[in-house]
């Protein structure tokens, strides 16, 4: 191989390729938000993702896991099932009781509605 080709592979893989890893490092991340929270990534998340991305070959999955299992996305699914089962939003309450069933016991959206539909204001409105 010639040096001439040879430093300009190596220019490549030095410069190119961690940019190339960058624009899609930002992507993953963005996607990840939209899809997860219906949203852009603020700047710390999209800092933190992407250096989790580059860095410890995180997958777009792996952000997406880590996404719900945040606060943000735990009210937005108590949120959505309050409105959609009983018509409303969550009081102060029973979103921090159903905040701590799904950021620490796990529990999914499919859970929150099926037990909001157990409940007495439902079982009334439901006649």
């Amino acid at each position: 191989m010639k040096p001439f080709a040879f430093l300009f592979i190596l220019f490549a893989v030095i410069t190119v390729f961690p940019l190339q890893a960058a624009s899609n490092a930002t992507d993953i991340v963005t996607e990840a938000y939209e899809d997860v929270l219906g949203r852009k990534p603020d700047e710390e998340g999209m800092r933190n993702f992407r250096s989790k991305v580059i860095e410890k070959n995180w997958t777009a999955e792996d952000v997406r896991k880590a996404l719900r299992k945040s606060q943000e996305y735990a009210d937005i699914i108590i949120t959505r099932s309050f409105e959609d089962v009983l018509g409303r939003k969550p009081d102060e309450g029973a979103l921090k009781n159903y905040r701590q069933k799904v950021m620490k016991k796990g529990w999914s959206e499919k859970a929150i509605r099926k037990e909001l539909r157990k409940s007495p204001e439902y079982k009334q409105k439901n006649r």
